[in-house]
């Protein structure tokens, strides 16, 4: 899915000399180069905000997303700055205000205290944390396999899984990762929907969750799916439906020893 980017662009008298100021001023037939522009770099729309003082150009354009459940976030910045608001409830210069989720009808919650500070940007997670905070993510080592079922991978493969369950993707520095998710949203139909519609995602739409680290969910007995319903994996692949219902379909005609071996692959992520 897409996610929409915001780019600003702008000089004021504080900032630029007058003499570069001049050079941006808006003349007649500026239309023409932000159209081609809007081209180039696939801007939706822009918008211009132009006084004595001050140029701003503002465009927006779609990014592809790929973090979060619903594949809402472009980059891992993002996704950590909301991570941030929605689950801890404090605000960054990314995602704010302070008062979250909170609807403008919820006035007393809108008007709460809040941690918001100068010193961290007027926000309550400052820059600074946010990109710490996101490079230790990176940092973070990939989640080996705890082991070899091939038999188990075939019947992976066999019964449709893979088809969404990529087994590996490809790294910028022409490596792979066993991610088994090809980041991409699917409609897993109306029993897995939420009824939450992020960007251009419906509620019954999901990204393809990744399956490195499954093995160590299961060892710790972690409930699974994004609202935690299912109690082991054969739950959550029963509740695939829509585009995930071949998949569910092929696990319940295995027999039991086929769908033993199964389970025994999807431990060793």
């Amino acid at each position: 899915m897409a996610g929409e980017k915001i780019i600003l662009l702008g000089v004021n008298h504080k900032s630029t000399p007058v003499e570069v100021r001049e050079k941006m001023a808006l003349t007649a037939g500026y239309e023409e180069p932000l159209q081609r522009l809007r081209e180039i770099n696939g801007c939706k729309e822009y918008y211009i905000l132009s006084t004595c003082n001050r140029v701003e150009l503002l465009m927006g354009r779609e990014e592809i997303g790929r973090f979060g459940w619903k594949a809402g976030q472009w980059t891992l910045k993002v996704q950590t700055s909301k991570a941030f608001r929605m689950d801890m409830g404090l605000s960054s210069k990314l995602m704010g205000p302070a008062w979250g989720d909170c609807t403008p009808v919820q006035t007393k919650c809108v008007e709460a205290p809040s941690g918001e500070r100068a010193w961290k940007g007027g926000r309550e997670i400052s820059e600074d944390v946010i990109a710490k905070v996101t490079a230790h993510v990176v940092s973070l080592p990939v989640p080996q396999k705890r082991g070899n079922e091939a038999e188990g991978e075939q019947i992976f493969a066999s019964i449709g899984c893979s088809a969404c369950h990529t087994p590996s993707l490809p790294t910028p520095n022409d490596g792979d990762v066993g991610a088994y998710t090809d980041l991409l949203l699917h409609d897993m139909g109306d029993g897995l929907a939420d009824g939450m519609v992020e960007a251009s995602a419906i509620g019954s739409e999901w990204r393809t969750a990744p399956l490195m680290g499954l093995g160590r969910l299961l060892e710790k007995n972690m409930p699974l799916l994004h609202d935690g319903r299912a109690r082991n994996v054969t739950e959550a692949i029963l509740w695939h439906d829509g585009e995930g219902a071949g998949a569910a379909l092929g696990f319940t005609n295995l027999n039991n020893a086929k769908r033993k071996t199964l389970l025994r692959f999807l431990e060793t992520l």
